[in-house]
This record gives structure tokens, sequence and C-alpha cells, in this order.
């Protein structure tokens, strides 16, 4: 370490040493506590790392690793089993009502119309719902986004992918809304992290 040319006390010239032979000050004092606060400052603004979004759900079900690439293929493919029931049951409804009509049936009419409305409200359900707000999170590992994405009523929080799900059952004679309900619960109860169904 270089120490100053002249004392800072008496002004007396240094000959070198850490004391001034006139007053016998320190005159590395300063230095070294110069150097201490600079050495220490970025060490003391440095602020911790961010987690990943991966490291940040540490709270992780100890199965959620090996089912994870399962919920996200399947999610992923929701959308398109809902697509793929809508148009099997248009064309159901189709074969119905001109039957119905061919052998003057209003009961298998009526079957036609209904099935008709069904795969209707499957197909809008699907693509408008399913596939912008649960598949394509999914498929990008987003499991946040679908646990943060429910209905508030009062206090209570209920998934949209759950609703949704019932919604294509219900509509989907029973096996439209499969797909999304089985990885919405693996997440909910077997997931990257523990859902909180209550809103504080």
């Amino acid at each position: 370490m270089k120490n100053a040319k002249y004392c800072p006390e008496c002004g007396a010239k240094l000959g070198g040493g850490r004391y001034c032979e006139k007053c016998g000050h320190d005159t590395w004092e300063k230095e070294e506590k110069k150097e201490l606060i600079e050495i220490d400052a970025p060490i003391s603004s440095i602020s911790p790392p961010q987690a990943s979004t991966r490291e940040q759900l540490a709270e992780a079900h100890p199965n959620w690793k090996g089912m994870e690439n399962f919920v996200s293929v399947v999610g992923s493919i929701a959308w398109l089993i809902g697509l793929i029931n809508a148009i099997i049951y248009y064309i159901i409804g189709f074969m119905d009502i001109v039957s119905g009509i061919f052998f003057y049936s209003k009961k298998l009419i009526s079957s036609g119309i209904w099935t008709f409305i069904g795969a209707t409200i499957v197909l809008i359900i699907s693509l408008y719902f399913v596939k912008p707000r649960f598949s394509d999170p999914c498929s990008r590992y987003d499991w946040n986004a679908l646990l943060e994405d429910y209905l508030l009523i009062s206090t209570i929080k209920f998934p949209w992918m759950v609703i949704w799900g019932i919604l294509l059952e219900i509509f989907g004679n029973g096996w439209a809304g499969i797909a999304i309900l089985i990885p919405a619960f693996i997440l909910l109860f077997m997931g990257p992290r523990p859902y909180n169904w209550i809103q504080h």
C-alpha cells in the first residue's frame, strides 16, 4: 500500500513509513478504512439470486417430478379431444335428425337436436377456453398460470380447469373432459405446490 507524501496532520514530509516521524500520525489508517468500505459495499449490495420458475416450486409433491411430463402431454391435447368429441356428436346428431325425419320419429329428432347443442357447447369451450387457458400453458409447463386461473366465489377459489372439465363431461357424453380433469386433479393435489382453496 502506498502512503501519502505529506502528513495530513502536521504537513511534514513523510519518509515512507506508516507513522509520521514528526507527530506520530498513522498515515495508513484512513486508506485502510476506505479500502474496507469499497470491498464491503459491493458484497452488501448484491441481492440474492432469483430462483427459476421450477426452483420457486420448492414445495412440490414428492411424486410430481415423475408426473410432470404426463400432465404436460395429456393437458396439451385436451382441447383436441374436445374437438374430436364435438365432431363425432355432430355426425351422430345429424344422423339422428335424418333418421327421425325418415321414420317420423320425434324422439330421434329431439335427440339429434340436443346432441347438436351439446356438441356446439363442447366445441366452444374447447376452442375458446381450454386451448388458450389450459392446453397452451400445459405445453409450456406454466403451472403457475393454471393454478392462479380460478373463479372466486366469496372466499373460495374454484379452478377454471375443473369447471371446464366438468362442463365437457356433462355435454360431451362422459369423456370429452377426461383429459382436463386428470391433469387438473394431479396439479391440485399432487402438483408443484399446494393449492390454496381459500382467498385470504
